[in-house]
């Protein structure tokens, strides 16, 4: 699996040190075979948006994630002070926590694959258990999150970095549906929630 992270992607000249041409690596590494290669490697993506900074050629990456990263959550701070001042319901807290955690894994400067996405169940059973299912699946949000899965299912086939796309979407679902939540069960803590 020596491949699949390619250094020169992400760092600059001035911090490319690792791998050393000096050092020759052994085929055979604790019983790996490190030349062989995966043929699904092609359609695994890194949705970090320190790799779509790479890609635009941006400097400073770090530091407009680090900005990046403080600006989100002081959003989601003042939202949730602003909404959820009074509300005592541990599972909005909790659905904030989980949000907060996930929005932070795109902003580290590693590469971020698809494996990352099954931190994304965990919020949306939240906010499944918290909206009425006739309400959740008549909302005009849940196109983004249809989208996400069909390009996550079949769409690598058809669209280059499907996998991409489909994150983002799937992500921006569970922002938008999650905010609205906050701001929904504020007005009206006892009634159904229309979104």
């Amino acid at each position: 699996m020596t491949g699949v992270i390619d250094l020169n992607t992400y760092l600059p000249p001035s911090e490319r040190t690792l791998p050393s041409p000096d050092i020759v690596y052994p085929k055979m590494i604790e019983g790996f075979d490190t030349t062989v290669r995966n043929p699904l490697e092609y359609y695994l993506d890194n949705t970090s948006l320190y790799d779509v900074l790479n890609a635009l050629d941006i400097p400073n990456k770090r530091d407009i994630l680090l900005i990046g990263f403080v600006i989100t959550l002081v959003f989601f701070s003042l939202y949730v002070l602003k909404f959820s001042w009074k509300n005592k319901n541990m599972a909005h807290l909790f659905l904030l926590g989980t949000l907060i955690c996930l929005i932070g894994d795109f902003f580290i400067p590693v590469g971020r694959y698809s494996y990352y996405d099954i931190q994304m169940i965990l919020p949306l059973l939240i906010i499944i258990s918290q909206i009425d299912a006739k309400d959740l699946i008549s909302n005009k949000i849940i196109i983004l999150f249809l989208s996400g899965i069909l390009l996550s299912i079949a769409g690598f086939i058809i669209l280059p970095r499907a996998l991409f796309f489909s994150v983002f979407l799937i992500m921006l679902y569970i922002i938008i549906t999650s905010l609205i939540i906050l701001k929904q069960r504020n007005k009206s803590e006892n009634t159904s929630l229309r979104i």
